[in-house]
């Protein structure tokens, strides 16, 4: 399955964007190969436990440990960090073996507020919590966080269910970038904490629907605006930055966006923080509607098109995190591709981008079905395997478990028909 962004050597094409649906059916055999034959899937963790010969090396996790995994960061050859929902950071060791037969828990932080995304830097760690950019760190060496400190705070938060905070992630400069959820259903007597852009009409909490960055000298910088439920972000090897969205009201379908400054990409309540301090939009007094993608784009400098479009249902429902394949080989034949998350079809996509007049464009594939829950989290293992978040907490999703971590490993075989 492929979607190609127009190329813009040639202006836009009619239409918001090419999609090319290429039929597996037409390509292989009845006698094709499975997925697994080439990405192997190992659970190493799982709030079901597996079935058939691998079941005698199953291990559970500590009693009343919901490994629901909201981000994760490589440690060593045996180790690796995550988060949970339920705020917690937690070093699992053993998870490279194959079969994962002695993983090990133990617990490196809590008392966190959701956090969705995790960093580490030197000896310490940084996650976005709802109401902050927070710094953990291990002073004593013992494996267990006694400083916590507050990075940056300077982002809006109502209480209101969807005000998701991401993050971060590390560009080519040493910023770190966050994406910030809209909140949803904002109905009658507003929250005191909301703003309202007079022209358009849009409330919001502060820098709510928008990417931000944090300086190394620890400044908050809000870059581009417009987004709906941007729950994955991440840079390309060149070092830009990229962010996936969600569809839903004014967002048709899923798609990845390159962040950059002024960019505003669709959805209008992120403007209820245009004429703020900061703010590197301006100017923008009406939204285009009933238009094409494209006759809105030249009536409205500031809106961007995304690189990649990804079709609704057939490349994805619920895109989220992003991954560089920076493996060298090590992982298969995509170095330097973007691998991306995917929540309602228990997925992987991968993502290919080439960058034409200064605009990035691309074409996105189906990567890998058949995980156990919603994919929240990527991250990339020093032996080139790819580790896979799980949590369909809120939301439904394929799958058989409500949450986990697995683990893609290639086996070193490529297809034919490719």
């Amino acid at each position: 399955m492929v979607t190609m962004a127009p190329d813009r050597r040639w202006g836009w094409w009619p239409g918001v964007a090419l999609t090319l649906v290429v039929s597996l059916l037409d390509l292989a055999t009845a006698g094709a190969a499975d997925e697994s034959d080439y990405y192997r899937l190992v659970t190493i963790m799982s709030s079901k436990a597996p079935t058939g010969s691998r079941s005698k090396f199953w291990k559970p996790p500590p009693k009343g440990l919901v490994l629901e995994v909201s981000g994760m960061a490589p440690l060593d050859k045996r180790r690796l960090a995550v988060t949970i929902r339920k705020g917690e950071v937690w070093f699992l060791d053993g998870v490279y073996d194959d079969p994962p037969k002695n993983v090990t828990y133990r617990r490196f932080a809590e008392a966190l507020h959701e956090p969705l995304g995790l960093l580490r830097q030197g000896k310490s760690f940084l996650t976005a919590q709802r109401t902050e950019l927070t710094r953990m760190t291990d002073t004593d060496g013992d494996d267990v966080a006694d400083e916590y400190l507050c990075v940056s705070n300077g982002w809006g938060v109502t209480g209101n269910y969807h005000e998701y905070a991401y993050g971060p992630k590390l560009d080519r400069s040493g910023n770190l970038w966050m994406t910030l959820n809209i909140g949803m259903g904002f109905q009658g007597k507003q929250p005191s904490l909301m703003i309202r852009n007079k022209t358009l009409g849009v409330a919001q909490a502060r820098w709510r629907g928008w990417g931000v960055k944090v300086t190394p000298q620890g400044k908050l910088v809000p870059v581009c605006a417009g987004m709906r439920s941007p729950s994955g972000l991440g840079a390309n090897r060149a070092g830009d930055m990229f962010y996936t969205d969600q569809q839903g009201n004014w967002v048709g379908t899923n798609s990845l966006h390159h962040m950059r400054a002024g960019a505003f990409f669709h959805h209008p309540e992120a403007l209820a923080s245009m004429d703020l301090p900061g703010s590197p939009i301006s100017g923008i007094t009406s939204i285009p509607g009933g238009l094409p993608f494209p006759e809105a784009a030249r009536r409205l400098r500031q809106l961007k098109p995304p690189a990649v479009w990804f079709p609704y249902k057939k490349v994805g429902q619920s895109a989220t995190d992003i991954v560089l394949d920076d493996s060298h080989g090590r992982f298969g034949p995509f170095d330097g591709q973007l691998f991306v998350g995917e929540f309602t079809l228990a997925s992987v996509s991968r993502v290919f981008l080439e960058k034409v007049g200064g605009e990035y464009q691309g074409a996105c594939f189906s990567f890998r079905e058949g995980l156990a829950s919603a994919v929240i989290r990527l991250s990339q293992g020093h032996d080139g395997s790819l580790f896979a978040g799980l949590s369909n907490r809120g939301w439904s999703s394929l799958g058989t478990a409500s949450y986990g971590l697995q683990r893609l490993v290639w086996t070193g075989t490529t297809g034919s028909n490719w």
